[in-house]
C-alpha cells in the first residue's frame, strides 16, 4: 500500500470518526430541544383548552366545547383528544382520534375542568413523538449528505495536495531501489523547489559517485583477477613441488582434527604405511586397531593438546604421546604437532630397516663384550661351564627324599640363581634368560606346593645343560671349535699334591731349624692347589663398573684390597662366587643414579669398596657402597606384607635382627623382578653358603649414606 493511500484512507477514517461524534452530540442536543418544545406546548395547550371548555361546559355550551376539541384535533402533534363529563366515569362522552398511530411513541396529558370551584370534566389529550423522530431522521440525512460532500472535497483536495509531494518521493524510492539494485545509469531529474529538491540532487551526486566507483573497482577487479590467476598457478606449481617432495620423501605426513578423522590431504606414504584410502577414517583405529585402552589415552592427551592455553602445555602434552608405534609389522617413528588452523599433524617415518640395524648392532656388542670377557678370562669361564655341566647332570641328587619339598626348592634356587650369576658375569645373555625363565617355573611350581616327585619331573623335564647351547655356539663361531676343550690349567692330580703338601709340613715338624724354607715349599706348594682370595674376587670390580654402566649409573674405579698370601680353601669357593650377589645389589639397590646423587649432595660417581683380612684365624670380608642404604621402616613393611613376621614382634628386635631378614628368600628389597635382581634369592644363597661354612655377618646402613657387610668366616675349627 503507497504511503499517498495509506494517508487518505487515515484521513477518511478520523473524518469518519470525528463526525460520528459530532453528529451524535448534535442529534442528542436536538432531540432533547424537540422534546422540550414539544412539552412545553403540551403545558400551553392544556391550559388554554382548560380556561375555554370549562367555561363552555359551565355555560352548557356544549357545541362549542366540540369546535373547540375538533380546533385542537386537528393540530399535528395531538393523535387523541377524550372528553368525559364525570371524573368517576370511563366512558367517554367525547373523543377525537386518529387510525394507525404508534400509541407507544404519545404522550398523555390529562387536564381537568373547574369552573366557580366545579368540577366539570376532564380533557385527555395524546400528543405523538413521531415528528420529533421524522425531524431528526432528516437533520441525520442532511448531515450525512453533507459529511459525504466534505469528505470527498476534503479527500479530492488532500489527493491533490499529496500527489504534489508524494510523486517526487516515489520516483526518489524507485531510482534508490535501481541503485541499489546495481543499476546507476538512469539520471535522478526530480523538478522540486523544496527539500525534496535538495535530496533529489544528493542522490544524483551519489549516483554519479557510485558510477565512477563502481568503474574504478571493476578495473581493479579484472587487475586482481589477473594477479590471482598469476599467484594461483604459483601456487600450484609450488604446491606439486611440495606435494612431489612430500610424496618423495620416505615420510609420511597427514593431520586430522577434534573428530580425528583424517583429512582430505595426506602424503603417498601414509598409505603405504597405515592401508588405502585413509580420507575420513579414525586416526585412533589406523595407529591402535582394537586397543581400547590406547585409543581411550591417545584421545585424551589429543584433547588437553586442543585445550591447553599456550604452546608450551601442548607440546609437552604431545610429547606424552607414543613416539613410536608397530603398525603392520612396520616400526614407525611419530612425530606430533599442533598446525595454525587448530589440527593435529603426524609425521610418520619407517624406521623398520634402522631397527634391524640397531638391534643387529647391540646384538654384535654383546656378542663382541661376551667375546672378550670369555677370553679375558678364560679361567672363570671354564670353571663356570664345567661347574654348571656338573650341575645339570646331578641336579635331581639335591632333591633328597628326607626333606621337604620347600627345603629342595630354597637349595635348588640358590643354586640356579648363583650360576645365573655366573653367567652374567660373563656376559651370557641367552644362558641368563633360560636360567631367569626356569627360576620363574620353579617358583610357580613352589606355590603349587606338589610333592618331591613332581619337582623331579619338572628339573628333569628343563634340560638345564641346553641352556648353554646358544652362547657356546656363539663362542664356537668366534674362537673356533677348539676353544671350548682347551684350558690353561696344567692338570695334576690332587692326591700327589695332597702327599706332597703332608711331605713338607712333616719336613717342617721335624726339621725346625729349615722351618722358614719349608714354609716358603709349602707356600708354593698351596699356589699350586690353591688361587689366591684376591684372586676369586677380583673378578667384581670390572664387573661392578659394566653392570653400573648398562643401569645409566657411575661408580669409582676399585681394586680388591688384602694379602695375595691368603688363599681360598676348596670350601669357601661356592661362598666367593655367591658373593657376586651383594656386588650386584650394590649397583642396583645401593648406588643412586646421577640426578638422585646430586639432588643429595653427593658426588656423581658412586663408591663401591672390598677389603679382606685375617684376624684370631677368622676371615674378614668387607663389601661397602655409599649409596641409598637400607630404610628400616619400609624393610618392616615389606616383612610384615610377606607375613614373615608380626609388628608386635619387630617393635622388640633389635636392628641387626630387622636386618637379617634380607637374607630371608621370601623377601626381597626391589619393587620389581628383573634379570639382575628382584626376587629375593640372591641374598639368601649367600646366608645358605655361608651357614655351610659356620660364618656370620653384620650389616651397617644408615639411610641416603650407605651400607656395609662384613663376613666373618673361620678358617679352623
Amino acid at each position: 500500500m503507497q504511503i499517498k493511500t495509506k494517508i487518505l484512507f487515515s484521513v477518511v477514517l478520523l473524518s469518519l470518526f470525528v463526525n460520528a461524534i459530532a453528529m451524535n452530540l448534535y442529534i442528542t442536543e436536538r432531540k432533547s430541544d424537540l422534546l422540550n418544545t414539544l412539552h412545553l406546548k403540551i403545558e400551553n395547550t392544556s391550559e388554554i383548552l382548560k380556561q375555554i371548555n370549562s367555561k363552555f361546559l359551565y355555560n352548557l355550551d356544549i357545541p362549542y366545547v366540540k369546535i373547540n376539541l375538533e380546533h385542537f384535533f386537528n393540530d399535528i402533534d395531538i393523535v387523541s383528544i377524550e372528553l368525559s363529563k364525570s371524573f368517576d366515569d370511563e366512558d367517554f362522552d367525547l373523543k377525537y382520534e386518529q387510525e394507525n398511530y404508534d400509541k407507544s411513541k404519545t404522550i398523555k396529558r390529562t387536564t381537568s375542568l373547574i369552573y366557580s370551584d366545579v368540577k366539570l370534566a376532564k380533557i385527555t389529550t395524546y400528543y405523538t413523538t413521531e415528528n420529533i423522530d421524522k425531524a431528526l431522521s432528516k437533520s441525520i440525512t442532511r448531515i450525512v449528505i453533507s459529511f459525504i460532500i466534505i469528505t470527498i472535497l476534503i479527500s479530492l483536495a488532500l489527493y491533490i495536495l499529496l500527489n504534489k509531494f508524494t510523486k517526487p518521493i516515489t520516483d526518489l524510492t524507485k531510482i534508490s531501489s535501481m541503485i541499489a539494485s546495481g543499476n546507476l545509469e538512469k539520471n535522478v531529474n526530480v523538478q522540486s523547489n523544496d527539500e525534496i529538491g535538495v535530496l533529489s540532487k544528493s542522490f544524483e551526486y551519489m549516483r554519479v559517485s557510485l558510477k565512477e566507483r563502481k568503474e574504478k573497482i571493476e578495473t581493479l577487479n579484472k587487475e586482481l583477477q589477473s594477479k590471482v590467476e598469476t599467484r594461483t598457478e604459483a601456487l600450484n606449481q609450488q604446491t606439486k613441488k611440495v606435494t612431489d617432495l612430500l610424496n618423495n620423501a620416505d615420510q609420511g605426513f597427514l593431520s586430522f582434527d577434534r573428530n580425528f578423522l583424517v583429512d582430505d590431504e595426506y602424503s603417498i606414504e601414509c598409505e603405504n604405511l597405515l592401508g588405502k584410502d585413509l580420507k575420513n577414517k579414525d586416526i585412533t583405529k589406523l595407529l591402535f586397531d582394537k586397543n581400547s585402552k590406547e585409543i581411550f589415552l591417545f584421545k585424551e592427551n589429543i584433547i588437553d593438546a586442543f585445550d591447553s592455553d599456550n604452546e608450551l602445555t601442548s607440546s609437552l602434552i604431545l610429547s606424552l604421546l607414543p613416539s613410536e608405534l608397530i603398525i603392520n609389522k612396520r616400526a614407525i617413528l611419530m612425530k606430533y604437532k599442533i598446525s595454525s588452523d587448530d589440527k593435529i599433524m603426524i609425521i610418520l617415518t619407517n624406521i623398520t630397516d634402522n631397527k634391524k640395524l640397531q638391534n643387529k648392532i647391540k646384538k654384535e656388542q654383546r656378542v663382541q663384550k661376551m667375546i672378550v670377557t670369555i677370553v679375558s678370562g678364560s679361567s672363570q669361564f671354564y670353571e663356570t661351564k664345567e661347574g654348571f655341566e656338573e650341575f645339570c647332570k646331578d641336579s635331581t641328587l639335591y632333591i633328597t627324599p628326607k626333606m621337604s619339598v620347600e627345603k629342595n626348592i630354597d637349595i635348588l634356587q640358590a643354586l640356579v640363581h648363583n650360576f645365573k650369576g655366573l653367567f652374567a658375569q660373563l656376559y651370557m645373555n641367552d644362558t641368563v634368560k633360560k636360567i631367569h625363565n626356569i627360576e620363574s617355573e620353579i617358583l610357580k611350581f613352589a606355590q603349587r606346593n606338589k610333592n618331591n616327585d613332581s619337582l623331579k619331573i619338572l628339573v628333569e623335564s628343563f634340560n638345564l645343560v641346553s641352556c648353554m647351547n646358544e652362547d657356546l655356539k656363539t663362542i664356537t663361531e668366534n674362537l673356533g671349535e677348539n676353544f671350548l676343550e682347551e684350558s690353561s690349567f696344567i692338570k695334576i692330580d690332587e692326591n700327589q699334591i695332597n702327599k706332597l703338601e703332608s711331605k713338607v709340613m712333616n719336613y717342617c715338624l721335624f726339621n725346625k731349624n729349615e722351618n722358614k724354607e719349608y714354609e716358603e715349599i709349602l707356600f708354593d706348594v698351596k699356589k699350586l692347589k690353591n688361587k689366591s682370595l684376591k684372586y676369586y674376587l677380583s673378578i667384581y670390580p670390572k664387573m661392578c663398573q659394566q653392570l653400573c654402566l648398562s643401569l645409566d649409573k657411575n661408580i669409582y674405579p676399585f681394586e680388591i684390597i688384602g694379602d695375595n698370601s691368603i688363599f681360598t680353601p676348596d670350601n669357601f669357593k661356592h661362598f666367593i662366587d655367591s658373593l657376586i650377589h651383594v656386588f650386584r645389589n650394590s649397583c642396583d639397590h645401593g648406588i643412586e643414579s646421577r640426578d638422585e646423587r646430586l639432588s643429595l649432595d653427593k658426588k656423581e660417581q658412586g663408591t663401591i669398596s672390598c677389603e679382606f683380612n685375617i684376624i684370631d684365624n677368622n676371615l674378614y670380608i668387607k663389601i661397602t657402597d655409599d649409596g641409598r642404604g637400607l630404610n628400616i621402616e619400609k624393610l618392616k613393611s615389606r616383612i610384615i606384607s610377606k607375613n614373615l613376621s608380626t609388628q608386635e614382634r619387630l617393635n622388640f628386635m633389635s636392628k641387626d635382627e630387622i636386618l637379617n631378614f634380607i637374607f630371608n628368600s621370601n623377601l626381597s628389597t626391589s619393587d620389581s623382578i628383573t634379570h639382575i635382581s628382584g626376587r629375593g634369592i640372591g641374598l639368601s644363597s649367600v646366608k645358605k653358603q655361608l651357614d655351610k661354612l659356620n660364618g656370620n655377618v653384620k650389616i651397617e646402613t644408615t639411610e641416603n649414606k650407605g651400607t656395609t657387610f662384613v663376613f666373618i668366616l673361620p678358617l679352623y675349627k
